[in-house]
Protein backbone atom coordinates (compact mmCIF):
# COMPACT_ATOMS: atom_id res chain seq x y z
CA UNK A 1 0.00 0.00 0.00
CA UNK A 2 1.32 3.47 -0.84
CA UNK A 3 1.30 5.78 2.19
CA UNK A 4 1.47 9.49 1.36
CA UNK A 5 2.14 12.12 4.00
CA UNK A 6 2.79 15.84 3.73
CA UNK A 7 5.86 17.30 5.40
CA UNK A 8 5.89 21.06 4.97
CA UNK A 9 5.19 21.77 1.29
CA UNK A 10 6.57 18.45 0.03
CA UNK A 11 4.78 15.14 -0.58
CA UNK A 12 6.65 11.83 -0.82
CA UNK A 13 5.67 8.20 -1.21
CA UNK A 14 6.67 5.89 1.61
CA UNK A 15 8.41 3.17 -0.35
CA UNK A 16 12.13 3.90 -0.45
CA UNK A 17 14.87 1.85 1.20
CA UNK A 18 14.55 3.65 4.55
CA UNK A 19 10.86 2.83 4.96
CA UNK A 20 9.33 0.24 7.28
CA UNK A 21 5.94 -1.37 7.73
CA UNK A 22 3.88 1.03 9.81
CA UNK A 23 1.56 -0.12 12.58
CA UNK A 24 -1.41 1.84 11.22
CA UNK A 25 -0.73 3.88 8.09
CA UNK A 26 -4.37 5.04 7.87
CA UNK A 27 -4.20 6.56 11.35
CA UNK A 28 -0.96 8.35 10.47
CA UNK A 29 -2.43 9.58 7.20
CA UNK A 30 -5.41 11.03 9.06
CA UNK A 31 -3.15 12.59 11.71
CA UNK A 32 -1.04 14.45 9.14
CA UNK A 33 -4.07 15.39 7.05
CA UNK A 34 -5.59 17.12 10.08
CA UNK A 35 -2.24 18.89 10.57
CA UNK A 36 -2.18 19.99 6.90
CA UNK A 37 1.03 18.01 6.49
CA UNK A 38 2.91 19.84 9.24
CA UNK A 39 5.46 17.66 11.09
CA UNK A 40 5.00 17.13 14.82
CA UNK A 41 8.47 15.97 15.90
CA UNK A 42 10.70 18.06 13.61
CA UNK A 43 11.37 21.79 13.29
CA UNK A 44 13.81 23.46 10.90
CA UNK A 45 15.42 20.18 9.94
CA UNK A 46 16.07 19.07 13.53
CA UNK A 47 14.18 17.27 16.27
CA UNK A 48 12.10 19.68 18.31
CA UNK A 49 11.71 19.36 22.09
CA UNK A 50 8.94 16.74 21.73
CA UNK A 51 11.05 14.72 19.31
CA UNK A 52 14.04 14.78 21.66
CA UNK A 53 11.85 13.81 24.63
CA UNK A 54 10.36 10.89 22.71
CA UNK A 55 13.72 9.60 21.50
CA UNK A 56 15.16 9.62 25.03
CA UNK A 57 12.16 7.63 26.29
CA UNK A 58 12.45 5.13 23.44
CA UNK A 59 16.19 4.70 23.98
CA UNK A 60 15.56 3.93 27.65
CA UNK A 61 12.43 1.85 27.15
CA UNK A 62 14.32 -1.11 28.64
CA UNK A 63 13.64 0.45 32.09
CA UNK A 64 10.00 -0.56 31.46
CA UNK A 65 11.09 -4.06 30.45
CA UNK A 66 10.56 -3.16 26.77
CA UNK A 67 12.94 -3.55 23.83
CA UNK A 68 14.17 -0.28 22.23
CA UNK A 69 14.66 -2.19 18.96
CA UNK A 70 10.86 -2.50 18.69
CA UNK A 71 10.61 1.28 18.37
CA UNK A 72 12.93 1.92 15.40
CA UNK A 73 15.57 3.42 17.70
CA UNK A 74 18.53 2.37 15.55
CA UNK A 75 16.86 3.60 12.32
CA UNK A 76 15.93 6.90 13.95
CA UNK A 77 19.49 7.41 15.19
CA UNK A 78 20.82 6.59 11.72
CA UNK A 79 18.53 9.13 10.08
CA UNK A 80 19.56 11.74 12.64
CA UNK A 81 23.21 11.17 11.74
CA UNK A 82 22.32 11.72 8.08
CA UNK A 83 20.69 15.05 8.91
CA UNK A 84 23.79 16.14 10.83
CA UNK A 85 26.21 15.12 8.08
CA UNK A 86 24.29 16.56 5.12
CA UNK A 87 26.24 18.79 2.79
CA UNK A 88 25.42 22.37 1.85
CA UNK A 89 24.70 21.50 -1.77
CA UNK A 90 22.79 18.31 -1.00
CA UNK A 91 19.64 17.69 -3.04
CA UNK A 92 16.72 19.24 -1.14
CA UNK A 93 14.42 16.42 -2.20
CA UNK A 94 16.79 13.80 -0.74
CA UNK A 95 17.08 15.77 2.49
CA UNK A 96 13.32 16.13 2.78
CA UNK A 97 12.89 12.40 2.22
CA UNK A 98 15.20 11.77 5.18
CA UNK A 99 13.21 14.18 7.34
CA UNK A 100 9.92 12.65 6.22
CA UNK A 101 11.07 9.15 7.09
CA UNK A 102 12.38 10.41 10.42
CA UNK A 103 9.01 12.03 11.18
CA UNK A 104 7.09 8.90 10.21
CA UNK A 105 9.34 6.58 12.19
CA UNK A 106 8.98 8.74 15.30
CA UNK A 107 5.19 8.76 14.97
CA UNK A 108 5.07 5.01 14.38
CA UNK A 109 7.44 4.38 17.30
CA UNK A 110 5.24 6.57 19.47
CA UNK A 111 2.03 4.65 18.70
CA UNK A 112 3.88 1.34 19.20
CA UNK A 113 5.15 2.48 22.59
CA UNK A 114 1.73 3.76 23.70
CA UNK A 115 0.12 0.47 22.68
CA UNK A 116 2.72 -1.62 24.51
CA UNK A 117 2.50 0.45 27.70
CA UNK A 118 -1.30 0.41 27.81
CA UNK A 119 -2.28 -3.25 27.50
CA UNK A 120 -1.36 -6.67 26.14
CA UNK A 121 1.34 -6.88 23.47
CA UNK A 122 0.56 -10.57 23.01
CA UNK A 123 -2.71 -11.99 21.70
CA UNK A 124 -4.48 -13.28 24.84
CA UNK A 125 -5.43 -16.59 23.22
CA UNK A 126 -1.73 -17.39 22.70
CA UNK A 127 -1.40 -17.42 26.50
CA UNK A 128 -4.66 -19.25 27.16
CA UNK A 129 -6.34 -16.06 28.40
CA UNK A 130 -9.61 -14.35 27.57
CA UNK A 131 -9.26 -10.82 26.17
CA UNK A 132 -12.33 -9.60 28.08
CA UNK A 133 -10.49 -10.04 31.40
CA UNK A 134 -7.66 -7.63 30.54
CA UNK A 135 -7.09 -4.02 29.54
CA UNK A 136 -7.48 -3.18 25.85
CA UNK A 137 -4.44 -1.26 24.51
CA UNK A 138 -4.77 2.31 23.27
CA UNK A 139 -5.30 2.31 19.49
CA UNK A 140 -2.99 4.23 17.11
CA UNK A 141 -5.76 6.76 16.37
CA UNK A 142 -6.35 7.33 20.08
CA UNK A 143 -2.60 7.66 20.73
CA UNK A 144 -2.16 10.21 17.95
CA UNK A 145 -5.16 12.09 19.29
CA UNK A 146 -3.22 12.73 22.51
CA UNK A 147 -0.59 14.75 20.61
CA UNK A 148 -0.99 18.50 20.83
CA UNK A 149 1.59 21.09 19.82
CA UNK A 150 3.67 21.92 22.87
CA UNK A 151 2.62 18.74 24.68
CA UNK A 152 4.86 17.42 27.45
CA UNK A 153 5.73 14.00 25.99
CA UNK A 154 7.48 12.78 29.13
CA UNK A 155 4.42 13.50 31.25
CA UNK A 156 2.07 12.02 28.65
CA UNK A 157 3.98 8.73 28.37
CA UNK A 158 4.76 8.34 32.07
CA UNK A 159 1.01 8.63 32.63
CA UNK A 160 0.63 5.28 30.86
CA UNK A 161 2.52 3.43 33.60
CA UNK A 162 0.35 1.33 35.92
CA UNK A 163 -0.71 3.33 38.96
CA UNK A 164 0.40 2.32 42.44
CA UNK A 165 3.70 1.54 44.09
CA UNK A 166 4.08 -2.05 42.86
CA UNK A 167 5.10 -1.11 39.32
CA UNK A 168 7.57 1.53 40.54
CA UNK A 169 9.09 -0.95 42.99
CA UNK A 170 9.56 -3.45 40.16
CA UNK A 171 11.18 -0.77 37.99
CA UNK A 172 13.61 0.01 40.80
CA UNK A 173 14.34 -3.68 41.29
CA UNK A 174 14.99 -4.14 37.57
CA UNK A 175 17.41 -1.22 37.51
CA UNK A 176 19.17 -2.49 40.65
CA UNK A 177 19.61 -5.97 39.15
CA UNK A 178 20.87 -4.55 35.86
CA UNK A 179 23.42 -2.33 37.61
CA UNK A 180 24.65 -5.19 39.79
CA UNK A 181 25.00 -7.53 36.82
CA UNK A 182 26.74 -4.88 34.72
CA UNK A 183 29.21 -4.06 37.51
CA UNK A 184 30.03 -7.69 38.32
CA UNK A 185 28.51 -10.44 36.15
CA UNK A 186 27.29 -13.28 38.31
CA UNK A 187 29.07 -16.62 38.04
CA UNK A 188 27.68 -19.35 40.24
CA UNK A 189 27.51 -23.10 39.83
CA UNK A 190 24.09 -24.62 40.55
CA UNK A 191 23.56 -26.35 43.89
CA UNK A 192 22.34 -29.96 43.87
CA UNK A 193 21.05 -31.98 46.81
CA UNK A 194 19.14 -35.20 47.32
CA UNK A 195 16.12 -35.06 49.60
CA UNK A 196 16.06 -32.28 52.20
CA UNK A 197 18.47 -30.75 54.71
CA UNK A 198 17.27 -30.04 58.25
CA UNK A 199 18.99 -27.82 60.85
CA UNK A 200 21.86 -29.52 62.63
CA UNK A 201 22.45 -32.03 59.83
CA UNK A 202 25.49 -32.23 57.60
CA UNK A 203 25.54 -32.05 53.80
CA UNK A 204 28.17 -31.56 51.12
CA UNK A 205 26.17 -28.69 49.61
CA UNK A 206 26.31 -26.56 52.79
CA UNK A 207 29.47 -24.59 51.82
CA UNK A 208 27.89 -23.56 48.49
CA UNK A 209 24.66 -22.57 50.24
CA UNK A 210 26.63 -20.46 52.72
CA UNK A 211 28.46 -18.78 49.84
CA UNK A 212 25.23 -18.08 47.95
CA UNK A 213 23.70 -16.46 51.06
CA UNK A 214 26.80 -14.35 51.67
CA UNK A 215 27.85 -15.97 54.95
CA UNK A 216 31.53 -16.07 55.96
CA UNK A 217 33.46 -19.30 55.77
CA UNK A 218 33.78 -21.37 58.96
CA UNK A 219 36.49 -23.77 60.11
CA UNK A 220 36.73 -27.01 58.17
CA UNK A 221 35.27 -29.16 60.94
CA UNK A 222 31.98 -27.17 60.87
CA UNK A 223 31.84 -26.19 57.20
CA UNK A 224 29.39 -28.96 56.21
CA UNK A 225 27.04 -28.51 59.20
CA UNK A 226 23.71 -26.71 58.92
CA UNK A 227 24.38 -24.40 61.89
CA UNK A 228 22.32 -21.69 63.60
CA UNK A 229 23.79 -18.84 61.55
CA UNK A 230 22.83 -20.59 58.33
CA UNK A 231 19.36 -21.40 59.70
CA UNK A 232 18.70 -17.67 60.25
CA UNK A 233 19.96 -16.85 56.76
CA UNK A 234 17.86 -19.59 55.15
CA UNK A 235 14.68 -18.50 56.96
CA UNK A 236 15.24 -14.91 55.83
CA UNK A 237 15.92 -16.09 52.27
CA UNK A 238 12.80 -18.26 52.22
CA UNK A 239 10.64 -15.37 53.42
CA UNK A 240 12.14 -13.02 50.80
CA UNK A 241 11.39 -15.53 48.05
CA UNK A 242 7.80 -16.26 48.97
CA UNK A 243 8.57 -19.71 50.39
CA UNK A 244 7.46 -21.31 53.63
CA UNK A 245 10.01 -19.93 56.13
CA UNK A 246 10.46 -23.25 57.93
CA UNK A 247 14.30 -23.54 57.69
CA UNK A 248 14.03 -26.87 55.82
CA UNK A 249 16.17 -26.80 52.67
CA UNK A 250 14.20 -28.69 50.04
CA UNK A 251 13.65 -28.59 46.26
CA UNK A 252 11.86 -25.21 46.25
CA UNK A 253 14.55 -23.53 48.35
CA UNK A 254 17.30 -24.99 46.16
CA UNK A 255 15.50 -23.81 43.02
CA UNK A 256 15.30 -20.29 44.46
CA UNK A 257 18.98 -20.40 45.49
CA UNK A 258 19.95 -21.40 41.95
CA UNK A 259 18.08 -18.44 40.49
CA UNK A 260 20.65 -15.92 39.27
CA UNK A 261 20.37 -12.21 38.53
CA UNK A 262 19.58 -12.78 34.85
CA UNK A 263 16.75 -15.12 35.84
CA UNK A 264 15.37 -12.46 38.18
CA UNK A 265 15.70 -9.77 35.50
CA UNK A 266 13.49 -11.80 33.16
CA UNK A 267 11.11 -12.61 36.02
CA UNK A 268 10.68 -8.91 36.78
CA UNK A 269 10.17 -8.11 33.08
CA UNK A 270 7.30 -10.60 32.64
CA UNK A 271 5.61 -9.43 35.83
CA UNK A 272 5.88 -5.76 34.81
CA UNK A 273 4.28 -6.90 31.56
CA UNK A 274 1.36 -8.43 33.47
CA UNK A 275 0.88 -5.29 35.56
CA UNK A 276 0.25 -3.37 32.33
CA UNK A 277 -2.64 -5.70 31.53
CA UNK A 278 -4.68 -4.54 34.51
CA UNK A 279 -7.01 -1.57 34.48
CA UNK A 280 -6.04 1.25 36.83
CA UNK A 281 -9.67 1.62 37.86
CA UNK A 282 -9.94 0.07 41.32
CA UNK A 283 -13.29 -0.13 43.13
CA UNK A 284 -13.48 0.63 46.83
CA UNK A 285 -13.86 -3.09 47.58
CA UNK A 286 -12.23 -5.96 45.72
CA UNK A 287 -10.58 -9.35 46.22
CA UNK A 288 -7.25 -10.51 44.78
CA UNK A 289 -5.89 -14.05 44.65
CA UNK A 290 -2.27 -14.43 43.55
CA UNK A 291 -1.95 -17.98 42.29
CA UNK A 292 1.86 -18.50 42.53
CA UNK A 293 1.98 -17.25 46.13
CA UNK A 294 -1.32 -19.01 46.97
CA UNK A 295 -2.50 -15.95 48.88
CA UNK A 296 -5.81 -14.06 49.04
CA UNK A 297 -6.31 -10.42 49.97
CA UNK A 298 -9.68 -8.72 50.52
CA UNK A 299 -9.27 -4.95 50.20
CA UNK A 300 -11.55 -2.09 51.20
CA UNK A 301 -10.78 1.62 50.84
CA UNK A 302 -7.16 0.79 50.01
CA UNK A 303 -6.62 -1.28 53.17
CA UNK A 304 -6.21 -5.04 53.48
CA UNK A 305 -9.14 -6.30 55.55
CA UNK A 306 -8.51 -10.03 55.12
CA UNK A 307 -5.33 -11.87 54.17
CA UNK A 308 -5.08 -15.64 54.10
CA UNK A 309 -3.29 -18.59 52.52
CA UNK A 310 -5.23 -20.52 49.91
CA UNK A 311 -4.81 -23.80 48.05
CA UNK A 312 -4.82 -23.57 44.24
CA UNK A 313 -4.94 -26.05 41.37
CA UNK A 314 -2.40 -28.75 40.73
CA UNK A 315 -0.08 -28.40 37.72
CA UNK A 316 -2.25 -30.81 35.71
CA UNK A 317 -5.42 -28.91 36.74
CA UNK A 318 -4.21 -25.31 36.98
CA UNK A 319 -6.36 -22.49 38.29
CA UNK A 320 -6.77 -19.99 35.42
CA UNK A 321 -6.15 -16.23 35.76
CA UNK A 322 -9.35 -14.24 35.19
CA UNK A 323 -11.64 -11.67 36.76
CA UNK A 324 -15.32 -11.78 37.64
CA UNK A 325 -17.81 -10.47 40.23
CA UNK A 326 -18.75 -11.93 43.60
CA UNK A 327 -22.54 -12.02 43.81
CA UNK A 328 -23.06 -13.62 47.23
CA UNK A 329 -22.35 -16.58 49.49
CA UNK A 330 -23.67 -20.15 49.58
CA UNK A 331 -23.73 -21.75 53.02
CA UNK A 332 -23.69 -25.52 53.51
CA UNK A 333 -23.19 -26.03 49.76
CA UNK A 334 -23.85 -29.17 47.81
CA UNK A 335 -21.22 -30.10 45.26
CA UNK A 336 -22.02 -31.19 41.72
CA UNK A 337 -19.07 -33.18 40.40
CA UNK A 338 -17.57 -31.43 37.33
CA UNK A 339 -16.85 -33.48 34.16
CA UNK A 340 -13.06 -33.59 34.58
CA UNK A 341 -13.23 -34.92 38.14
CA UNK A 342 -15.96 -37.37 37.13
CA UNK A 343 -13.76 -38.73 34.34
CA UNK A 344 -10.43 -38.79 36.16
CA UNK A 345 -11.45 -39.52 39.75
CA UNK A 346 -15.03 -40.64 40.43
CA UNK A 347 -15.70 -43.07 37.56
CA UNK A 348 -12.45 -45.08 38.00
CA UNK A 349 -13.16 -45.41 41.75
CA UNK A 350 -16.75 -46.50 41.08
CA UNK A 351 -15.52 -49.23 38.77
CA UNK A 352 -13.25 -50.48 41.54
CA UNK A 353 -15.80 -50.11 44.34
CA UNK A 354 -19.56 -49.81 43.56
CA UNK A 355 -20.13 -48.66 47.18
CA UNK A 356 -17.84 -45.64 46.76
CA UNK A 357 -20.70 -43.13 46.37
CA UNK A 358 -22.62 -44.44 49.36
CA UNK A 359 -19.48 -44.34 51.52
CA UNK A 360 -18.96 -40.68 50.55
CA UNK A 361 -22.60 -39.69 51.05
CA UNK A 362 -23.09 -38.85 47.37
CA UNK A 363 -26.28 -39.09 45.31
CA UNK A 364 -26.90 -39.60 41.59
CA UNK A 365 -29.65 -38.00 39.52
CA UNK A 366 -30.77 -39.08 36.05
CA UNK A 367 -30.17 -35.60 34.64
CA UNK A 368 -29.72 -31.92 35.38
CA UNK A 369 -33.37 -30.83 35.40
CA UNK A 370 -35.06 -29.71 38.65
CA UNK A 371 -37.35 -32.75 38.53
CA UNK A 372 -34.55 -35.28 37.87
CA UNK A 373 -34.94 -38.53 39.79
CA UNK A 374 -32.39 -40.10 42.13
CA UNK A 375 -30.80 -43.39 41.11
CA UNK A 376 -29.49 -46.30 43.16
CA UNK A 377 -25.74 -46.54 42.38
CA UNK A 378 -25.71 -50.20 43.45
CA UNK A 379 -28.16 -51.03 40.65
CA UNK A 380 -25.75 -49.81 37.95
CA UNK A 381 -22.96 -51.90 36.39
CA UNK A 382 -20.34 -49.15 36.29
CA UNK A 383 -17.94 -51.22 34.21
CA UNK A 384 -20.43 -51.03 31.35
CA UNK A 385 -21.14 -47.30 31.70
CA UNK A 386 -19.35 -45.16 29.12
CA UNK A 387 -17.96 -41.73 29.91
CA UNK A 388 -20.67 -40.01 27.85
CA UNK A 389 -23.37 -41.97 29.66
CA UNK A 390 -21.86 -41.02 33.02
CA UNK A 391 -21.69 -37.34 32.04
CA UNK A 392 -25.43 -37.38 31.36
CA UNK A 393 -25.95 -38.17 35.05
CA UNK A 394 -25.58 -35.64 37.87
CA UNK A 395 -23.34 -36.69 40.75
CA UNK A 396 -23.97 -34.63 43.87
CA UNK A 397 -22.09 -34.52 47.16
CA UNK A 398 -24.58 -33.47 49.81
CA UNK A 399 -23.74 -30.82 52.42
CA UNK A 400 -21.77 -32.22 55.33
CA UNK A 401 -18.33 -33.21 56.57
CA UNK A 402 -17.48 -35.13 53.38
CA UNK A 403 -18.23 -32.21 51.08
CA UNK A 404 -15.00 -30.93 49.45
CA UNK A 405 -16.48 -27.42 49.36
CA UNK A 406 -16.66 -27.38 53.14
CA UNK A 407 -19.35 -25.18 54.65
CA UNK A 408 -18.97 -21.99 52.61
CA UNK A 409 -18.75 -21.24 48.89
CA UNK A 410 -18.33 -17.75 47.47
CA UNK A 411 -20.68 -17.22 44.51
CA UNK A 412 -18.74 -15.81 41.55
CA UNK A 413 -20.13 -16.98 38.18
CA UNK A 414 -17.45 -17.48 35.52
CA UNK A 415 -16.74 -19.43 32.35
CA UNK A 416 -14.23 -21.71 34.08
CA UNK A 417 -16.56 -22.90 36.87
CA UNK A 418 -13.83 -21.93 39.35
CA UNK A 419 -14.76 -20.44 42.71
CA UNK A 420 -13.54 -19.73 46.24
CA UNK A 421 -14.64 -22.19 48.89
CA UNK A 422 -13.98 -23.82 52.24
CA UNK A 423 -12.44 -27.31 52.38
CA UNK A 424 -12.80 -30.52 54.34
CA UNK A 425 -9.00 -30.95 54.19
CA UNK A 426 -7.53 -28.10 56.30
CA UNK A 427 -4.24 -30.01 56.60
CA UNK A 428 -3.40 -28.92 53.04
CA UNK A 429 -2.64 -25.41 54.30
CA UNK A 430 0.35 -26.82 56.21
CA UNK A 431 1.78 -28.53 53.12
CA UNK A 432 5.06 -27.30 51.62
CA UNK A 433 3.27 -26.85 48.30
CA UNK A 434 -0.25 -25.42 48.16
CA UNK A 435 -0.95 -26.49 44.57
CA UNK A 436 -3.27 -29.27 45.68
CA UNK A 437 -6.78 -28.59 44.35
CA UNK A 438 -8.62 -29.61 41.19
CA UNK A 439 -8.72 -26.00 39.99
CA UNK A 440 -10.85 -24.12 42.53
CA UNK A 441 -9.39 -21.96 45.30
CA UNK A 442 -9.70 -23.33 48.83
CA UNK A 443 -9.70 -20.72 51.61
CA UNK A 444 -8.00 -21.07 54.99
CA UNK A 445 -10.46 -18.73 56.75
CA UNK A 446 -13.77 -18.98 54.85
CA UNK A 447 -15.84 -17.35 57.60
CA UNK A 448 -13.67 -14.21 57.47
CA UNK A 449 -14.19 -14.08 53.73
CA UNK A 450 -17.95 -14.56 54.09
CA UNK A 451 -18.05 -11.72 56.62
CA UNK A 452 -16.13 -9.46 54.22
CA UNK A 453 -18.53 -10.23 51.36
CA UNK A 454 -21.65 -9.76 53.51
CA UNK A 455 -20.39 -6.77 55.56
CA UNK A 456 -22.54 -4.13 53.84
CA UNK A 457 -25.79 -6.08 54.06
CA UNK A 458 -27.98 -4.40 56.68
CA UNK A 459 -29.50 -7.57 58.11
CA UNK A 460 -26.21 -9.47 58.39
CA UNK A 461 -24.31 -10.55 61.50
CA UNK A 462 -21.75 -13.14 62.50
CA UNK A 463 -24.38 -14.72 64.73
CA UNK A 464 -26.72 -15.13 61.76
CA UNK A 465 -23.97 -16.87 59.79
CA UNK A 466 -23.41 -19.41 62.56
CA UNK A 467 -27.14 -20.09 62.81
CA UNK A 468 -27.27 -20.85 59.08
CA UNK A 469 -24.19 -23.07 59.26
CA UNK A 470 -25.57 -24.94 62.26
CA UNK A 471 -28.82 -25.70 60.42
CA UNK A 472 -26.96 -27.76 57.83
CA UNK A 473 -29.33 -26.54 55.13
CA UNK A 474 -28.05 -25.13 51.86
CA UNK A 475 -28.77 -21.39 51.67
CA UNK A 476 -27.75 -18.74 49.12
CA UNK A 477 -27.57 -15.09 50.15
CA UNK A 478 -27.08 -12.52 47.38
CA UNK A 479 -25.39 -9.18 47.99
CA UNK A 480 -26.74 -5.90 46.62
CA UNK A 481 -23.36 -4.53 45.50
CA UNK A 482 -21.22 -7.04 43.60
CA UNK A 483 -17.51 -7.22 44.43
CA UNK A 484 -14.80 -7.59 41.75
CA UNK A 485 -12.47 -10.55 42.25
CA UNK A 486 -9.18 -10.95 40.39
CA UNK A 487 -7.34 -14.26 40.08
CA UNK A 488 -3.86 -13.18 38.99
CA UNK A 489 -0.52 -14.77 38.18
CA UNK A 490 2.46 -12.87 39.61
CA UNK A 491 5.69 -14.73 40.31
CA UNK A 492 7.20 -11.53 41.73
CA UNK A 493 5.30 -9.27 44.10
CA UNK A 494 5.87 -6.68 46.83
CA UNK A 495 5.97 -7.96 50.41
CA UNK A 496 4.81 -6.23 53.56
CA UNK A 497 8.26 -4.63 53.99
CA UNK A 498 8.06 -3.03 50.54
CA UNK A 499 10.65 -5.36 49.01
CA UNK A 500 10.25 -7.69 46.03
CA UNK A 501 9.46 -11.34 46.74
CA UNK A 502 10.25 -13.95 44.09
CA UNK A 503 7.96 -16.95 43.75
CA UNK A 504 7.77 -20.14 41.75
CA UNK A 505 6.45 -20.36 38.19
CA UNK A 506 3.95 -23.03 39.26
CA UNK A 507 2.19 -23.39 35.90
CA UNK A 508 5.09 -22.40 33.57
CA UNK A 509 3.21 -19.23 32.59
CA UNK A 510 6.39 -17.13 32.92
CA UNK A 511 8.13 -19.47 30.51
CA UNK A 512 5.27 -19.23 27.98
CA UNK A 513 5.04 -15.45 28.24
CA UNK A 514 8.80 -15.04 27.82
CA UNK A 515 8.72 -17.19 24.69
CA UNK A 516 5.81 -15.18 23.28
CA UNK A 517 7.65 -11.90 23.96
CA UNK A 518 10.84 -13.21 22.37
CA UNK A 519 8.84 -14.16 19.28
CA UNK A 520 7.86 -10.50 18.77
CA UNK A 521 11.34 -9.27 19.76
CA UNK A 522 9.81 -7.81 22.91
CA UNK A 523 12.63 -8.55 25.38
CA UNK A 524 15.43 -5.97 25.72
CA UNK A 525 18.88 -7.16 24.70
CA UNK A 526 21.17 -6.46 27.65
CA UNK A 527 24.67 -6.38 26.15
CA UNK A 528 26.48 -4.33 28.83
CA UNK A 529 28.27 -2.10 26.31
CA UNK A 530 29.85 1.17 27.45
CA UNK A 531 26.83 3.11 26.20
CA UNK A 532 24.49 0.80 28.06
CA UNK A 533 26.51 1.13 31.29
CA UNK A 534 26.39 4.89 30.89
CA UNK A 535 22.61 4.70 30.48
CA UNK A 536 22.35 2.71 33.71
CA UNK A 537 24.09 5.45 35.64
CA UNK A 538 21.70 8.17 34.41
Amino acid sequence: MVFTALCGQYAFAQGDKDSVVLLDSDALDEFYTVRDGAPFWIKKGRLNSQGNELLKILERSWVEGLNPAAYHVQSIQSLLEKTKSRKKNQDNEAEDRILLNLELLLSDAYVHYVRDMSGMRIKPEELGLDASDWRTPVTPSQALGFLKDGANITSLLSGLEPKGQTYQTMKSELLSLLKAEAASPETFKPIHIEGIIRPGRGNGAIPKIREKLGLPEVEQVRSYTYDDALVSAVIAFQAKNGLSADSVIGPQTIEALNKGRKDKILQIIVNMERLRWLSDDKPDRFVVVNLPSATLWAIEDGKVKVEMPVVVGRAERPTPPFRTLISGVRFNPQWTVPPTILEEDILPKLREDPNYLADKGMEIYDGYKPDSQTLDPASIDWNNVSLNQAKALRFVQMAGDNNPLGRIRILMPNRYDVYLHDTNHPELFSALERTQSSGCVRMRYPEKMADFVMARETDWSNEKMHQILKSGKTKDIAIREKIPVFLLYYTAWVGGDGKILYGEDIYDRDKKLLQALKTIDGIPKLDYTERYLAELSR
